[in-house]
């Protein structure tokens, strides 16, 4: 038998791989791991009010930002308080900045950007590698 590990496992906002999120997050606590699963979907109303919110669209475009730099703070704290030995980001979760996982490098922490899109029609994957350790497609 396997030694078990602390896993965090990060969501998105929203989207569809908010589902392969919760249950990647199940799956390592079935194999025995130790799993903390950041939802980040809490925030998504409050992202469905600003994309319906009557103001100018770049009024709206940095409120978004704000959002997301907000639960990417949130995030960051959430990861760090769960002492893990891997952490699981999947596609669209809220990590904008290098500084969101530069407390993993400098703990040696390993992180995994898991890209469940298409790489070949969504390429912002390319941009964000920079921050994880490792990324893994889906497709």
């Amino acid at each position: 038998m396997t030694a078990s590990l602390r896993i965090t496992v990060v969501g998105p906002i929203s989207g569809g791989s908010l589902s392969v999120a919760a249950a990647s997050a199940r799956a390592f606590a079935a194999l025995g791991h130790d799993t903390t699963f950041i939802d980040n979907s809490v925030h998504g109303p409050d992202l469905v009010a600003l994309r319906s919110a009557h103001v100018p669209d770049d009024e709206r475009q940095k409120r978004e930002v704000d959002l997301f730099l907000a639960a990417a703070e949130q995030t960051q704290r959430a990861v760090c308080e769960s002492k893990p030995q891997l952490v699981v980001y999947l596609a669209q979760a809220p990590v904008l900045l290098n500084r969101h996982t530069e407390p993993l490098r400098e703990r040696d922490i390993p992180s995994v950007f898991w890209f469940v899109e298409d790489f070949r029609v969504f390429t912002y994957w390319q941009r964000a590698a920079e921050r994880y350790d490792h990324v893994w497609a889906i497709q």
